[in-house]
């Protein structure tokens, strides 16, 4: 088997463990009080807005994940081509693909955000996987987030980062702000 075929198995292998942990620390943390670090958010460049943005709490060594809904009001597309987030060694815009029932991660190097329309970023659909260290990224802190887009430019989101167990209640304000394109 070659390295580059390795390195791949060990990459889903290690999401896959990431994925499951991460449900499983949500049905473990179903009934607990709301975070204290809540903060609807609601930045915008042009005719960009970014809304609801938050980080999961990594677990362990596994990745940490960026979610956030971003919505155009403009009359043409715009593209999401990069991340930077402080305090992260890598931020990667993934997309979750399903086929034959069985769902994985891939990566996606850009992602169309429609005039008129508003993407969301979340559990089971685009995200920004964060390879850093757990101890870099916990719970109540405040991380700038660099979203760059095709024609829009830079925007800077302060950003919290939340508990696994919180993200429905927060990402629910996000999707019920997003409209109806949403997708």
């Amino acid at each position: 088997m070659s390295p580059g075929r390795r390195r791949a198995i060990r990459y889903r292998t290690e999401l896959t463990a990431g994925v499951v942990l991460g449900v499983a620390a949500a049905l473990a943390g179903c009934g607990q009080a709301p975070s204290s670090s809540d903060s609807s958010t609601s930045v915008s460049i042009g005719p960009l807005t970014i809304l609801d943005s938050c980080i999961a709490e990594p677990i362990g060594a596994n990745p940490a994940a960026l979610y956030f809904s971003v919505m155009n009001r403009g009359p043409v597309d715009d593209a999401l081509v990069g991340v930077v987030v402080e305090s992260v060694d890598r931020a990667d815009i993934h997309r979750t693909v399903e086929h034959a029932g069985i769902a994985w991660m891939e990566p996606a190097p850009d992602v169309t955000i429609p005039a008129g329309r508003s993407v969301r970023f979340g559990p089971g659909a685009y995200h920004v996987m964060l390879q850093t260290s757990s101890s870099r990224l916990r719970r109540g802190m405040h991380v700038g987030v660099h979203l760059r887009f095709q024609r829009a430019g830079t925007i800077q989101v302060g950003t919290p980062v939340v508990a696994y167990a919180d993200l429905d209640r927060l990402l629910g304000r996000a999707n019920a702000s997003g409209g109806s394109g949403s997708r």
